[in-house]
């Protein structure tokens, strides 16, 4: 039976995301990459799912504070998300290694990692090595896809330079080559802000 997409449902009701997979939405700073899985939260959480956040770039106060800007019932929020801001990586220590296990002991809908680049420094990889990158993507998103059995969704950069980046997210090849649900690529049509 073919793998369905069932997350991230578009206005024409065809969904983008699988289950249990790894995907990427990279773009420009300020593209709105993040408000884009910020929104599928929203939607996750509305029909009782759990979702959780890997955040390496903003803070819990940003990030619920926007689940809540785009709807949320703040008691499902305090139910059926879960924050974590990674500061270190937890394979080093056994108590930080506990509590990442602890946090995977539930199933999720969504999985968000926000912040590549940032992730990849905290545990202690390069951007640009593709080993580094392969061994990334095996020891966390593929780790967490498998665990939570949840469509995992990483949210990363292009390079500055449009005519060079083609449909890459920043850094080495193994990124795309590790994926094993989509890539999709967060453009602006229109100015983004509060009411637009």
């Amino acid at each position: 039976v073919p793998e369905v997409p069932t997350l991230l449902l578009r206005s024409d009701e065809h969904a983008l995301l699988y289950p249990g997979r790894v995907h990427s939405l990279h773009g420009e700073s300020e593209s709105g990459k993040s408000l884009v899985a910020q929104v599928e939260a929203v939607r996750q959480l509305e029909a009782g799912a759990s979702v959780l956040y890997l955040d390496f770039e903003s803070d819990a106060g940003a990030i619920v504070g926007r689940l809540l800007e785009l709807g949320a019932d703040p008691d499902t929020v305090a139910r059926h998300f879960t924050y974590v801001r990674p500061e270190i990586d937890p394979r080093r220590f056994a108590h930080e290694a506990e509590a990442l296990g602890a946090v995977l002991a539930q199933p999720y809908a969504l999985v968000v990692i926000d912040g590549v680049t940032d992730a990849l420094g905290v545990f202690g990889f390069k951007s640009a090595d593709n080993d580094d990158l392969s061994a990334f993507m095996r020891s966390l998103p593929r780790m967490l896809a498998s665990r939570t059995g949840g469509a995992v969704v990483l949210i990363d950069h292009v390079t500055k330079n449009a005519d060079t980046r083609g449909r890459f997210a920043i850094g080495g090849q193994a990124k795309m080559a590790a994926l094993d649900g989509a890539a999709y690529v967060v453009e602006v049509i229109d100015a983004l802000g509060r009411g637009l």
